[in-house]
C-alpha cells in the first residue's frame, strides 16, 4: 500500500498503529495530535481550487476527524455540525482542532446536537439549518450513523442541493481506517428524473 503522506516519521505511524491495535482512545487521541496536522497541511497544499462554499452541514457521530478533513478540503464560510448526542465530547474536540489550526473562526461555526435515530427531528433541522442560508450549501454525509446520512441526503437533495463525502484511495484493512491523506471529496448534486 502507497504511503500517501511520507511526511509522518515511521516512528509516529508505528505508535498509532500499536495503539489503534491495543487502546482504540488513545489510538485516537494521538491521531488528532500527531497525525491529523500533518494531514490538513497536506490538504491545504495539494487540494484544488474549490468552489466557494457559503454553508457545510456535517454530520458528526464517533469520528470527528471527518468534520476536520471535509472543512479543511471544502473551506466554509459557515459550518454546522450537527451531531448525535452522544458526540458531545467529539465536538469540542473538532471546534478545538479546527480553531487551533485556523481553519475555521469559533464564530462561523455551530452545532445541532439531535437524536440520531429520530429521523424526523433530524429531518426538521436540517431543513431549517439549510432553509436559513443562502448561497453554495453542501451537506457532508461522512460522519454519524448511516440513518443521519439517509435522512440528511433526503433533506438536502428534496432541497436541490448537493451532498458531499469524504472518499478514501487507499484502506488499510489492517487498521479498518482510510491511509492519512489519501481523502478526497465527493461531491454530488441532486439526481435529475427523467419522468418520461
Amino acid at each position: 500500500m502507497p504511503n500517501y503522506l511520507p511526511e509522518i516519521e515511521t516512528a509516529t505511524r508505528a505508535e498509532w498503529e500499536r495503539l489503534q491495535r491495543t487502546d482504540a482512545t488513545g489510538a485516537s487521541a494521538f491521531y488528532f495530535q500527531n497525525i491529523l496536522p500533518t494531514v490538513v497541511m497536506h490538504h491545504r497544499r495539494n487540494k484544488p481550487t474549490a468552489v466557494p462554499c457559503e454553508l457545510l452541514v456535517s454530520l458528526m457521530g464517533l469520528s470527528p476527524e471527518t468534520t476536520v478533513l471535509t472543512t479543511t478540503l471544502v473551506q466554509p464560510r459557515q459550518l454546522v455540525i450537527v451531531a448525535s448526542k452522544s458526540a458531545e465530547r467529539y465536538c469540542e474536540q473538532c471546534i478545538a482542532f479546527l480553531m487551533e489550526h485556523a481553519l475555521i473562526a469559533r464564530e462561523k461555526i455551530s452545532v445541532r446536537m439531535v437524536n440520531p435515530t429520530d429521523h424526523d427531528a433530524l429531518f426538521a433541522t436540517l431543513r431549517d439549518v439549510l432553509a436559513s442560508s443562502i448561497g453554495r450549501r453542501l451537506v457532508d454525509l461522512t460522519g454519524g450513523k448511516k440513518i443521519m446520512s439517509a435522512v440528511a441526503g433526503y433533506a438536502a437533495w428534496s432541497l436541490g442541493l448537493p451532498v458531499c463525502y469524504l472518499e478514501s484511495r487507499a484502506y488499510n484493512e489492517q487498521m479498518r481506517r482510510p491511509e492519512p491523506g489519501s481523502e478526497e471529496i465527493i461531491v454530488l448534486e441532486p439526481p435529475v428524473c427523467d419522468r418520461s
